[in-house]
């Protein structure tokens, strides 16, 4: 059978309830699409209180595969069909996918959902062939290979790595999980017996996604994440859809800026915009129009302003944005010291590209070129400069250690020390880099060096003194914006 979209399922559906549905179903991508196209499957399937007795959910964490196959290959003691659906199942995981399983790991931890988010971690970390002792303080951001945002927002990883020791949860064995079931599937299962596979990613290379495509069928509910003009058009497109499917079924309507406005407060997050509908098709009672007023009243902003927006906005010298940023993410509960670290991750960053320019490797710097420029001729210097950098503090560091009994833990930390120091960490993604450049243009080396005073001054004041933590940051962030 085809592969399909997400909307496209309920053209299917006919062949569904005809008799003549496939033995396995994927479904892969956004949660709330994911959830919504398994429940109508069920539906289908098992129509009307059938469903009581013969769905069987198995969670998909490690040594699920053989309990699913075990249930769908038991017959039902009753001549009915019978559904098993293996939830967010975790075979099709890789090692390219751990950003992705980690930033699944991170959003269930802000949900509270330790459990599941517990089961995303450890599977990265499977993955990746960690230990517990890999995710010390100092080592688990490399180790783990956390994006820039992760590591600067890790206090989730914190809870969530003393929530799997108080659980006494264990990093899963590598198995062939994925064999199994393709084997299975392969084989096919009894008639009127049918195994859904949910999942958020999945590798179209894969035999076993290929075995399924082939022998069942695929609905592709996948959102793309990114911030491209066509990610963006992709998103807003699904979360109209899912506004009018949840206002149709309130049968209530929506002014345009209440949607505008909706779609501000909540960002991408299907889950907060049919909750917030829900919400307001109550508050508004009798009425028929949910108005930009009812969500100002109504919705709490459940979209977080990035760090690295705030952090922007600093460098940017834009202190109004700088200071908005601020009370905002302050509002979601983020640590004034994580606030404090990323400000002055983003000042060393621009005294690294003033060391930079300022060097005999820096000729090749021009302020105000474009961007081509700055990836053919640029980029490259950078490169050098950063390996000649990293050679002569690693030399430093073995020159400082000699001597000493060999300790896996001081070389782990100077690497980390290291590459901390480079520029360009991902020369093959230079734009973010061509940024931060022209931002250093708007400072001198000696303004950026008397902000590191002022940021250690902060530190020091946020933990010694009774000092409200917004008056400090803000006090910092018009000194460096004035």
């Amino acid at each position: 059978m085809p592969v399909i979209k997400h909307k496209e399922l309920h053209k299917s559906l006919k062949d569904v309830t005809a008799g003549e549905a496939p033995g396995v179903f994927l479904i892969h991508g956004e949660e709330l699409l994911v959830k919504t196209a398994l429940d109508t499957l069920v539906a289908a399937l098992l129509p009307g209180d059938t469903r009581k007795l013969n769905f069987e959910p198995v969670d998909g964490g490690a040594g699920s595969v053989a309990a699913a196959l075990e249930t769908v290959n038991t017959f039902s003691l009753m001549a009915e069909p019978k559904v098993v659906a293996l939830l967010d199942a975790q075979v099709f995981y890789a090692k390219t996918d751990t950003t992705a399983i980690i930033e699944r790991a991170r959003t269930a931890c802000k949900r509270n959902e330790m459990r599941k988010a517990a089961q995303a971690l450890l599977k990265a970390m499977a993955l990746l062939n960690l230990t517990f002792d890999d995710a010390t303080p100092e080592l688990r951001a490399n180790a783990l290979k956390l994006t820039e945002e992760q590591r600067r927002d890790d206090v989730w990883l914190t809870a969530l790595l003393d929530f799997c020791r108080e659980k006494n949860l264990s990093v899963p064995a590598d198995s062939s999980e994925a064999d199994i079931l393709q084997a299975a599937i392969a084989k096919g299962f009894p008639d009127q017996q049918y195994l859904m596979v949910t999942t958020d990613i999945v590798d179209r290379r894969r035999n076993l996604y290929k075995t399924i495509a082939d022998k069942g069928l695929v609905i592709d509910c996948a959102v793309p994440k990114g911030d491209r003009k066509a990610d963006r058009t992709a998103q807003a497109a699904v979360l109209n859809e899912q506004l009018t499917q949840v206002l149709k079924s309130c049968r209530k309507k929506m002014a345009p800026d209440a949607r505008a406005l909706l779609g501000d407060l909540a960002g991408f997050n299907l889950r907060a915009i049919t909750n917030s509908v829900k919400q307001l098709a109550s508050y508004i009672g009798e009425r028929d129009t949910i108005e930009a007023e009812d969500v100002r009243q109504v919705v709490r902003k459940t979209r977080q302003d990035p760090i690295y927006n705030f952090t922007n906005a600093l460098t940017d010298r834009d202190r109004a944005a700088a200071l908005r940023y601020l009370n905002s993410l302050l509002a979601e509960n983020l640590y004034p010291l994580q606030l404090l670290a990323a400000m002055v991750n983003q000042i060393r960053k621009l005294i690294h590209i003033k060391g930079f320019t300022e060097s005999r490797f820096g000729s090749v710097w021009q302020q105000g070129c474009h961007y081509t420029y700055f990836r053919d001729q640029v980029i490259p210097a950078v490169v050098d400069y950063d390996q000649r950098l990293k050679a002569q503090v690693s030399g430093w560091e073995e020159t400082l250690t000699a001597g000493a009994s060999p300790q896996s833990g001081p070389k782990k930390k100077a690497a980390k020390t290291v590459n901390d120091l480079l520029i360009a960490r991902n020369p093959k993604n230079p734009y973010p880099v061509f940024q931060l450049f022209n931002k250093a243009e708007r400072f001198s080396m000696p303004e950026l060096l008397s902000f590191i005073e002022l940021l250690e001054k902060a530190d020091q004041r946020l933990k010694t003194t009774s000092l409200a933590p917004r008056l400090v940051l803000e006090e910092t962030i018009l000194s460096i914006c004035p």
